[in-house]
């Protein structure tokens, strides 16, 4: 089991609610976070520390490169690129941002805050791509063979299997056993589908729609590297017309 209370979802319709608020393009914010919510934000995605040197934040590089930090930085314009790189998440210095997965420290520090946003933790959805090399059955993934044939769903192009547990669980897991949840959510939303999570596998930053309390408190967070945005947000590779 990935965690020990998840279990597949069955019913056809459970993201019904999601796909139909889906407005745009996939690579536009509002093509991929349902519209309608009070505010959202972008939390970016840091590079994993390695060789127990600590990960640089972009907001570091950009201090280094002289890219200016605002909710649609893109990678490689922050390196200095441009949209025809052949390689648009070139290294720096090592280090590079994890590809559709926020990083372990700002995955912990994200939990707390949606918990405190949840009324009922035990109905909380988590979605993942079927695609992943870390959601194919195995001891590896921590998915089980019935998990990956449980029904699948499509959500903003991706297909996907949903799994119903208890975000409190996670979060708890999380913070006692960090290397035991691989891969985390690609999408995730509680009962009263108060806010919705997405890790985007092509984005290099998790959005997150809700509550205009919820998003600030994000915001303020001094482990994330975020930013509130518009739902209007491009977060393709044309996004980023400030650093150019």
């Amino acid at each position: 089991m990935w965690i020990n209370t998840a279990v597949p979802v069955t019913d056809p319709a459970a993201a019904d609610w999601a796909a139909e608020r889906f407005h745009g393009s996939t690579g536009h914010m509002s093509g991929q976070v349902p519209v309608g919510f009070d505010a959202y934000c972008r939390i970016l995605h840091r590079p994993d520390s390695y060789n127990d040197v600590a990960a640089p934040r972009w907001a570091d590089i950009a201090a280094e490169t002289g890219a200016i930090m605002h909710p649609a930085v893109q990678w490689h314009r922050l390196l200095g690129g441009k949209d025809t790189d052949p390689d648009l998440y070139l290294p720096w210095r090592g280090f590079h941002p994890r590809h559709g997965q926020l990083d372990p420290g700002s995955f912990a520090a994200l939990l707390p805050h949606l918990v405190d946003a949840t009324k009922e933790t035990d109905g909380c959805v988590f979605g993942f791509w079927v695609g992943h090399h870390d959601v194919q059955p195995g001891e590896r993934s921590g998915f089980t063979r019935s998990e990956f044939d449980s029904p699948h769903f499509r959500l903003a192009g991706r297909e996907m299997i949903l799994l119903q547990g208890d975000l409190s669980a996670l979060a708890n897991q999380v913070t006692e056993h960090p290397k035991s949840v691989a891969p985390p959510p690609m999408v995730m939303w509680p009962r009263d589908r108060s806010w919705y999570s997405l890790s985007e596998i092509d984005f290099d930053s998790t959005i997150v729609g809700g509550a205009s309390d919820l998003i600030a408190a994000l915001v303020d967070d001094p482990v994330l590297e975020s930013f509130q945005v518009p739902p209007s947000l491009d977060l393709s590779i044309w996004g980023d017309t400030v650093n150019e």
